[in-house]
């Protein structure tokens, strides 16, 4: 993507858009694929904690 853009378009522009295109996938995609890993990783746990918490009660 960025690569395209920066071929497609002249440096004045190219420059912008890449930085936006940057900013957007560093900051908005990057937080929501570590909200996702946490919450994963808590419903991991949580099926984990609740299947040992199962076995120690019979």
């Amino acid at each position: 993507m960025v690569y395209v853009i920066g071929v497609l378009l002249p440096p004045v522009l190219a420059a912008p858009l890449t930085a936006v295109w940057k900013l957007f996938d560093v900051l908005f995609i990057g937080l929501i694929q570590a909200f996702i890993f946490m919450l994963l990783t808590l419903v991991y746990f949580g099926l984990a904690r609740e299947g040992l918490e199962q076995e120690h009660s019979h």
